[in-house]
């Protein structure tokens, strides 16, 4: 049940969530970004797109950006029961845990993390309360964005003009609240979104678990989504904050509803600029800076002949700093020139084991503690850098 309080039908029904679905010509006057990195109509872009407004996706009731891919064509978001952390991204065949071949942007910022190369680990539910639209390229996007395009690319433009509220409520347990705000002072603009949801998970029976704790279990998830962007004349800072906990999942299909959990989280701050050097050559000068962090703890076997049952889990996190630098130049006569630069430095301050044993002798500790040290990374301490350019004629 979607509850709307009445001061807010005006501004509801000028988004169009209470009329039909947006007619053929209507699409085609869409304008986007994610095909050439410049704002175009769909007719006009140099790639196959799917694209959602945001009126369809209120009238859809779609929840999540994994529901929402489920109606692309060629896409598709499934669940893996025997790791109930996991959503398989499917796409051109290639079935993906962590969605490594789609690159899913915000307003011009990279959310996927190299550990995976994915974008699944830290935001599998991310939120849609604050987009305008989401545009899909249905196929390769490498030759102008770079790694992590081949199937897709998955760019989400946030609403700069909206102010609403929503409360959601389902039964049991579960519900949602979300709150857009926006406003203007002399030059400066700002837009602010804030939600937070909790839901009480499925509900299983029969489950099997191999130590026959348990037979039925749910998977309740809390999250919690916050974004703002300022700008003026030109310049613009973007922050964003996601938190998400999973609870009594699968693990290596062992069931423990005391014991198993999953937090994820992803942080990102994006400066930028927007230039006009001459008549005719438009760019925009960024950098930005990302903190994914991921923690999961399960019990791996009963106690037995050991002096206590084992358990186990992860803490990763993972940073990147990115310069991006992309302009567009109109030669005129229907035609322009778009070239770009980024350089990505990325790396994985901890990749720390966490157990009541030492993974590495096996002996017992007693308390559950994380290994930070060198022997017990389960990733090399390592930085990656990557280095790209693109010239695209149009």
């Amino acid at each position: 049940l979607r509850l709307f309080p009445w001061f807010l039908a005006p501004a509801l029904a000028a988004q169009g969530v209470g009329g039909a679905f947006p007619t053929l010509q209507e699409l085609a006057q869409v304008r986007v970004l994610v095909a050439s990195k410049n704002l175009e109509s769909t007719p006009d872009s140099p790639s196959t797109l799917t694209v959602f407004t945001r009126a369809e996706m209120r009238r859809m009731g779609v929840r999540s950006l994994t529901d929402l891919l489920n109606l692309v064509p060629g896409v598709q978001a499934l669940f893996e029961p025997t790791e109930g952390r996991d959503n398989l991204l499917q796409g051109r065949g290639t079935p993906e845990a962590y969605g490594q071949s789609f690159l899913l942007l915000l307003d011009g910022q990279r959310l996927n993390e190299h550990y995976t190369g994915g974008f699944t680990l830290a935001n599998r539910f991310i939120a849609l309360g604050n987009l305008e639209r989401v545009e899909i390229i249905r196929g390769p996007g490498s030759a102008l964005y770079g790694s992590n395009a081949f199937n897709g690319v998955i760019n989400l433009v946030t609403t700069r003009t909206t102010d609403d509220v929503t409360l959601e409520a389902t039964d049991p347990e579960g519900g949602r609240l979300g709150l857009n705000l926006h406003g203007t002072v002399g030059a400066l603009e700002g837009s602010g979104f804030l939600q937070v949801e909790r839901d009480a998970g499925d509900r299983y029976e029969g489950v099997f678990d191999r130590f026959g704790l348990q037979t039925r279990t749910r998977d309740p998830r809390r999250s919690l989504d916050a974004y703002t962007r300022l700008s003026w004349e030109g310049a613009f800072l973007q922050l964003r904050h996601t938190e998400h906990r999973l609870e009594d999942f699968y693990v290596f299909r062992r069931l423990d509803d005391g014991w198993n959990l999953d937090r994820s989280s992803q942080s990102h701050l994006r400066l930028g600029t927007e230039v006009n050097p001459t008549e005719g050559l438009t760019g925009t000068l960024a950098a930005s800076f990302m903190r994914t962090t991921w923690t999961y703890d399960g019990r791996l076997a009963l106690a037995g002949t050991d002096p206590a049952d084992l358990l186990s889990g992860s803490r990763l996190v993972h940073d990147a700093m990115e310069v991006t630098a992309d302009f567009a130049w109109d030669l005129g006569e229907g035609h322009r020139l778009n070239a770009g630069a980024s350089h990505e430095q990325a790396e994985i301050p901890v990749a720390a084991t966490r157990s009541n044993f030492d993974p590495i002798s096996g002996a017992f500790l007693g308390p559950y503690t994380e290994f930070r040290d060198g022997d017990h990374r389960f990733v090399e301490d390592r930085a990656r850098n990557l280095h790209g350019v693109y010239l695209q004629h149009q």
